[in-house]
């Protein structure tokens, strides 16, 4: 995943690239972190308002893939890789002592439980 090629204006609007164009999004909700994996042709973004958060993946051309919850008791912290998937991102819980790895189905948005966090 590339954090790089995206860009997060006044923490609503997203921008990143899509081939020569630039693709541009307002979100009604605050963009914690976003990032591009050129490979899958995906963008995650992790938004977050009053009433919680979720993960938003959109495709090259800006069309919603998926949206996502967090998974029960578990709130989103960062997006990463793991180093057996492509998509991945780290979770907190104030029931849990450590930060936890979960992947990212690329298609679905299935969240799957992997491993503690580093």
């Amino acid at each position: 995943m590339n954090f790089k090629k995206t860009k997060i204006i006044d923490n609503i609007l997203l921008s990143f690239p899509n081939g020569d164009d630039v693709i541009e999004i307002r979100f009604d909700s605050k963009i914690r972190q976003a990032a591009v994996d050129e490979n899958l042709g995906i963008v995650l973004v992790i938004l977050e308002n009053e009433s919680g958060q979720k993960l938003v993946a959109l495709n090259s051309d800006g069309t919603e893939r998926f949206s996502v919850p967090p998974p029960k008791d578990w709130n989103f912290y960062y997006l990463s890789t793991h180093i057996n998937h492509a998509l991945a991102v780290v979770c907190v819980s104030p029931k849990e002592r450590f930060d936890w790895f979960f992947s990212i189905d690329p298609n679905t948005g299935v969240l799957q439980s992997l491993n503690r966090a580093y």
